[in-house]
């Protein structure tokens, strides 16, 4: 069943009932529904959705493309309460592990932290930056923010000290649209050039490659929007530009966090030793 009348950019599964999901998109429309597509309940945003997260089993917020974020609550339908910081689109949040600091980022090339506990209280925000800011995830026992660019460039923030960024992780070429933290000292992204990347926080550096999302229809890599890990931390999902989701195992992904040479130093194509599962 279409819940959505255009294009859906978020979803995730409700914690209180693992065969609900919350999604929301370009029409402004935010559904509670079951996996098999039922409709149970619509709420709505100013502006078209483009990103969300839960922040615990009831509470989830909307970041949207004016740049708010309105937050919710599943056991009431109108919304709890609307920031309106940012000046452009929210392209990514994420909670501190206190479980009231959210952190946003946006295309204005600003992160924000929020006190959630104080009805989104500014706490902190930096100032702009020429690249705009696609996601971010926070990192090394909560001391460091890591935020993908438009640039491909990894932009470090230390926590407490948001005005500037004080630390960068060079080497990719194009576009960081996302960023999954595997353990604390290492992280995997995706973006534009379909590259799945292992990379290593404090030294900061590109451990090695995990593989590529390749259509296989065309045999070309194609852009990566989402990555996404199961609870377990075992397998990875990728989502990219050719309608489909693929599925990694993480074999080779712990051996780089844990320091050890990559079993495959020279990555092509052919080499499909993550052989990613279409859905």
């Amino acid at each position: 069943n279409a819940l959505h009348k255009d294009s859906v950019r978020a979803l995730q599964f409700c914690k209180t009932n693992p065969n609900n999901i919350v999604s929301v998109g370009k029409r402004k429309g935010v559904f509670t529904s079951t996996i098999e597509g039922k409709k149970l309940e619509v709420r709505r945003v100013d502006d078209p959705a483009n990103c969300m997260l839960f922040m615990d089993e009831n509470r989830f917020c909307v970041g949207d493309d004016a740049g708010g974020i309105t937050v919710f609550d599943l056991r009431q339908k109108d919304k709890l309460f609307k920031i309106e910081e940012h000046h452009e689109y929210v392209s990514d949040m994420c909670l501190h592990k206190d479980g009231k600091s959210l952190v946003a980022v946006s295309g204005d090339g600003t992160l924000a932290v929020y006190n959630m506990k104080q009805k989104g209280k500014l706490v902190a925000m930096s100032d702009p930056n020429e690249d705009e800011f696609l996601c971010c995830e926070i990192m090394k026992n909560c001391s460091k923010v890591f935020c993908g660019s438009v640039s491909g460039v990894l932009n470090i923030f230390s926590w407490g000290d948001f005005g500037d960024l004080n630390d960068r992780l060079p080497g990719i070429k194009e576009s960081t649209n996302s960023i999954v933290k595997l353990s604390e000292n290492t992280l995997l992204t995706g973006g534009e050039d379909g590259i799945i990347r292992v990379c290593g926080v404090f030294p900061n550096k590109i451990k090695g490659i995990l593989s590529e999302h390749i259509s296989s229809q065309t045999a070309k890599p194609e852009t990566i929007e989402r990555l996404s890990l199961s609870k377990d931390g075992e397998i990875l999902a990728s989502c990219a530009h050719d309608s489909t989701v693929k599925l990694w195992t993480l074999n080779e992904a712990y051996r780089l966090d844990r320091g050890e040479e990559s079993r495959c130093a020279k990555r092509t194509r052919e080499e499909n030793f993550f052989a990613g599962m279409d859905i």
